[in-house]
């Protein structure tokens, strides 16, 4: 017996492993500090008939034979599968170990079930909420690539460029290096399209608050953009002054289905 399945469904049950995401639509100074997780959310509408109106029947209604075997919800049950994913496992991004553990799940349930199990692996480039690599002098800082950051590995001299904005640009060379830029005023995406346009081959966003965050690049970037927490910024800022060499690496997700 065969069941195509999504690996972020069990049991009928609409289970997202990747539902995180971050909108970049206002500037970047008003979005939140932390990756807000957003809901998944399956909305199943369904029609109601109207029974058209007819002549009262003088014959004795018939009763259904209740149809033997037929399944029952367990709600118990089907917390107890949200509790597994969501609590024990907790977060289960594509690519990540969460998302490999809830594969792991899911397959065993199904095969104890005793349904054929067969995992799909397959790669893709999009997406946030991965730490990544992002190293000056052989030292590494957290950091968190943005959705929409390009792959592929770029390790070059740094420049300062402020918010990425006007001034910031003004009279900097960027061709063939790492820009670093501070979070606020313009949005990621002018950001990235700003230090692109001035030949950079790399972006590094200072977050304007503490910790992490996956912000976003729309239409998606061709080179590796990287976000690091405000505490690390003066670091970065006065390896960008001096000309120092960033390296950035961000790798292609890979990620799984069960089917």
């Amino acid at each position: 017996m065969r069941l195509p399945l999504l690996a972020g469904v069990l049991f009928a049950l609409p289970l997202a492993l990747a539902a995180c995401s971050n909108r970049d639509s206002a500037p970047d100074a008003t979005e939140p500090a932390s990756p807000t997780r957003a809901a998944a959310t399956n909305t199943a509408t369904v029609a109601s008939a109207t029974r058209p109106a007819s002549t009262p029947s003088t014959t004795a209604p018939t009763t259904a034979s209740p149809i033997a075997g037929t399944a029952a919800h367990d709600g118990a049950r089907t917390l107890d599968l949200v509790r597994k994913l969501s609590v024990d496992i907790g977060t289960r991004v594509s690519g990540t170990e969460g998302e490999t553990k809830a594969v792991d799940f899911i397959a065993s349930e199904f095969k104890n079930l005793g349904y054929d199990v067969e995992i799909q692996d397959f790669q893709f480039e999009s997406g946030g909420f991965a730490e990544e690599s992002v190293s000056i002098a052989g030292i590494s800082y957290a950091s968190r690539r943005y959705n929409g950051s390009g792959t592929g590995a770029a390790s070059a001299a740094g420049v300062y460029v402020g918010v990425a904005d006007t001034a910031g640009l003004a009279g900097k060379t960027l061709t063939g290096k790492i820009a670093v830029a501070v979070r606020g005023t313009l949005t990621f995406t002018e950001k990235y399209t700003a230090v692109k346009a001035a030949g950079a081959i790399g972006l590094v966003i200072i977050n304007n608050q503490d910790g992490l965050i996956a912000g976003r690049i729309e239409p998606a970037a061709t080179f590796p953009v990287i976000g690091i927490g405000r505490e690390d910024g003066p670091t970065f800022k006065t390896a960008a002054a001096a000309g120092s060499t960033i390296d950035l690496k961000i790798d292609a997700f890979k990620a799984k289905n069960v089917l």
